[in-house]
C-alpha cells in the first residue's frame, strides 16, 4: 500500500464522501450568518457540490436547510 502525506496532490482525489448532516448544519448556519443567504440560495449553492450532487442526501437537503435555519 502506498503512503501519501495529506499534502499530496493525489490524496483522496477520488474519494469524495457525502458530508454528514451535522457538518452540513454548520455549513448552512455559517452561510446564513456570514452571507445572509436565503434557504433557496443555500439550496442552490449546495445542491451541485461534489459529495451532494446525485447522492441520497440531496432528497433531504431542503428539509435539513429549513430545520437548521428555524432553530
Amino acid at each position: 500500500m502506498p503512503v501519501f502525506s495529506f499534502t499530496n496532490a493525489e490524496f483522496l482525489k477520488n474519494e469524495i464522501n457525502t458530508p454528514h448532516p451535522d457538518y452540513l448544519e454548520k455549513i448552512i448556519a455559517g452561510l446564513r450568518e456570514t452571507y445572509q443567504l436565503t434557504p433557496v440560495e443555500i439550496m442552490t449553492y449546495l445542491k451541485d457540490k461534489e459529495g451532494i450532487l446525485e447522492r441520497p442526501i440531496t432528497k433531504d437537503l431542503k428539509k435539513l436547510i429549513n430545520d437548521t435555519l428555524s432553530e
